[in-house]
């Protein structure tokens, strides 16, 4: 198993790729699910200043942080074009 994260913060991305990447409290309860599906255990973090991603899978190929895939209401589309693989 391993633990991924995906995530950004006030040091790494711009105030607007920030507020594109936040999730809603209701955003998360629609993620949470989707995300859960691809990986077994996932948690979302959002604050102001950052928001990160932490999923535990033993597939890393199934969590999609390039594709932009709509169960997160483009809010990984926003963090992809910061990421590394």
């Amino acid at each position: 198993m391993r633990i991924l994260l995906l995530g950004v913060n006030h040091k790494t991305v711009p105030l607007d790729v920030r507020e594109a990447a936040s999730f809603s409290k209701s955003k998360v309860i629609e993620a949470l699910p989707a995300l859960q599906g691809l990986a077994g255990e996932a948690v979302v973090l959002s604050t102001y200043n950052r928001t990160g991603i932490y999923v535990i899978t033993s597939d890393e190929k199934k969590f999609p942080h390039e594709s932009g895939s709509s169960y997160d209401g483009g809010n990984l589309r926003a963090l992809s074009r910061w990421c590394t693989s």
